[in-house]
């Protein structure tokens, strides 16, 4: 991540709301809250106060914005620096401070457990972190990978370029236009990726699977209770897993794909739209087939549903 100096940092950082006299030294930077910084603890209820802060970015130094609660937005920008405007709890606010390759945003000190809205533009080139436990996330044209994690809440990012990473235990994650490595995990809702360049993980315990338009060398998709979806090409080097307990697998490819099959479920139907010409079949209800010349490597296994493999 992108390192700042304390005097960079200072000379670019803006506190809106405070008097144009007020100026603050490495130590209030590096140790203080950013914002209102007078009350209680916030209480349900309590009204938003807004603030603006500025600050710069240098190239090889990562933004990580950590323990925050609500809701963030996040956009880029053509500009060396980043801007957060906020509206948190009336003593909330953010505390900036250097770990490492980080430049780490958190929630002020009386702000802790507060919820708040974020709105920030960050260099394109920058790298992201977005780590917290009741938070909604939203990213649009970051370029230099990206990591969400959120016990509750959704994350969608667009445009973005990887590595790209974006955890959810309760919500969903949606992924659109982004090349990888791409993996996105959720624990109570769907995992959709639309317009997806790189290899590509995808898991989700309950929901639902969505890969539209996958251009993945590599891809794995597995589900427990719910339908895996993938349309895309398939590299003839590639490999290729999807699986779900208990639901439908649907894998629409393109007309003429070399392909090695397998093929297994327990308690379903297998369809094709292709033409399927079975090299071995193996006990129960597994079997291998060969599409066109053969190359990609495809298995396909569902415990308590059906598997239908569709041209696209």
């Amino acid at each position: 991540m992108v390192h700042v100096s304390p005097a960079a940092v200072l000379a670019s950082l803006l506190i809106v709301g405070a008097p144009a006299s007020v100026a603050a030294s490495p130590a209030a930077l590096l140790q203080s809250d950013i914002g209102p910084s007078e009350g209680h603890e916030h209480r349900a209820g309590a009204p938003l106060e807004q603030a603006d802060t500025t600050f710069a970015l240098e190239r090889g130094r990562a933004l990580a914005l950590q323990n925050l609660s609500g809701r963030v937005s996040v956009e880029a920008w053509d500009r060396a620096e980043v801007r957060i405007e906020m509206d948190t709890p009336e003593e909330g606010g953010v505390r900036i401070s250097s770990s490492g390759r980080n430049v780490e945003v958190r929630p002020g000190q009386r702000h802790e457990h507060g919820r708040g809205r974020y709105f920030v533009s960050a260099p394109e080139w920058a790298e992201l972190e977005i780590r917290g436990s009741e938070l909604e996330v939203t990213i649009q044209g970051m370029k230099g990978g990206v990591e969400v994690r959120t016990g509750e809440g959704d994350v969608e990012l667009r445009d973005v370029e990887g590595p790209v990473a974006a955890r959810s235990v309760e919500g969903m994650v949606r992924i659109v236009n982004a090349t990888g490595p791409v993996a996105a995990y959720s624990g109570d809702d769907d995992v959709v990726l639309r317009n997806v360049r790189g290899p590509v993980v995808a898991q989700t315990v309950d929901g639902d699977i969505t890969l539209e338009n996958v251009d993945a060398p590599d891809l794995e998709a597995t589900v427990v209770d719910g339908d895996v979806r993938f349309s895309g090409p398939l590299a003839r080097d590639g490999e290729y897993r999807l699986g779900t307990h208990d639901g439908d697998l649907i894998m629409e490819m393109d007309a003429d794909v070399d392909a090695n099959v397998v093929v297994s479920t327990f308690d379903g139907e297998f369809e094709s739209e292709f033409l399927v010409t079975m090299d071995r079949f193996e006990g129960g209800k597994a079997l291998r087939f060969t599409l066109g010349q053969g190359g990609a490597q495809v298995y396909l296994e569902v415990f308590d549903g059906d598997i239908q493999l569709r041209r696209r």
